[in-house]
This record gives C-alpha cells, sequence and structure tokens, in this order.
C-alpha cells in the first residue's frame, strides 16, 4: 500500500470522527466506542482464521482486508496525527516482514 493510499484512507477516517453515525459505518464505531471498535476486530479476526481453514483463497482475502480496515480504524481513533507517526509504522513493517 503506498504511503498515498493509507494517508487519504486515514484522513477519510479522521474525517469520519465528525460524522453522523445514522450515515457512517465508521462513525458509528466511532460513537459507540472502544468496545465496538474491539469487538469487530475480535469478529472479523475470528473470520480471517475460518477463512483461513477452510483454504477459500477469496475469503481469506476478503477477511483479511476487512481485519485490517478495522485496525485502521483503531489506529486512526488511537493515532490521529498518521501523518507523525507512518515511518514509523512503515519500519516496524518492514521488521515485521524481513526478520
Amino acid at each position: 500500500m503506498s504511503d498515498d493510499i493509507l494517508a487519504r484512507l486515514m484522513a477519510v477516517l479522521e474525517s469520519r470522527k465528525d460524522a453522523d453515525p445514522e450515515t457512517s459505518y465508521v462513525a458509528s464505531l466511532y460513537h459507540e466506542g472502544l468496545d465496538a471498535i474491539l469487538e469487530k476486530i475480535s469478529e472479523e479476526s475470528a473470520e480471517t482464521i475460518v477463512a483461513a481453514k477452510s483454504g477459500d483463497k477469496k475469503q481469506i482475502v476478503y477477511e483479511t482486508a476487512d481485519l485490517w480496515f478495522h485496525c485502521l480504524v483503531l489506529l486512526a481513533q488511537y493515532v490521529p496525527h498518521w501523518n507523525r507517526h507512518h515511518r514509523s509504522w512503515q519500519l516496524i513493517l518492514l521488521n515485521v516482514v524481513w526478520f
């Protein structure tokens, strides 16, 4: 994922904090609070595991993307100035991939 795409996505997630929970799924998660976000991450984690165990590649990709999305919602909730921190995350991810 390029820096531009990730920065744009994080900006959209950030903008949803002030959106109407009735018209925005992400705003509804923010409105419901941390427990709602964590519940979705837990649910998506379980669904990713089930997809992996089934061996269905399309479902694995779909569920992993859903899990990542909800993790990004969590990050946007607690790291509001993503542009100040995204380089650190890139370095962490590179370390995970290479080591």
